[in-house]
């Protein structure tokens, strides 16, 4: 299952913290305005996914289009299936809302990183 694949998530992992410095806080937090580059990084985000997830499909014998039928057909049996629930989390991760939840938090987490190194140096210049 490519959720539970750690290469996959190290490259979001990657993605989100060579991209978060990017994200202007305190512009969205103030206007609630995106700017064109979070879109940019989106389509770029988009693309890391479906590279990752086409790639998972073929290593497991798979056609991307045999797939996604097999999911049309699993969901038109039952709407509640865990493909079901497959296909919608892969729409949401592709989402860009759920993009920049994602995106803020790494933001967020990469200030707290810069402002405990900040605050290190500070304390060695006092040593």
């Amino acid at each position: 299952f490519f959720l539970q694949n750690d290469e996959f998530f190290g490259d979001i992992e990657s993605f989100t913290k060579q991209n978060s410095t990017a994200i202007d806080l305190e512009e969205i937090e103030k206007t609630g305005l995106m700017k064109v580059l979070y879109s940019e990084l989106h389509e770029q985000y988009k693309t890391l996914l479906e590279n990752k997830l086409e790639a998972f499909i073929c290593e497991n014998g798979c056609t991307v289009n045999g797939f996604y039928e097999q999911i049309c057909i699993k969901v038109k049996v039952d709407p509640e299936c865990n493909e079901a629930h497959f296909g919608n989390m892969i729409l949401a991760a592709s989402d860009f809302d759920v993009f920049m939840m994602m995106m803020e938090e790494a933001a967020r987490d990469w200030q707290v990183v810069e402002k405990s190194n900040i605050t290190d140096t500070t304390e060695d210049k006092k040593s």
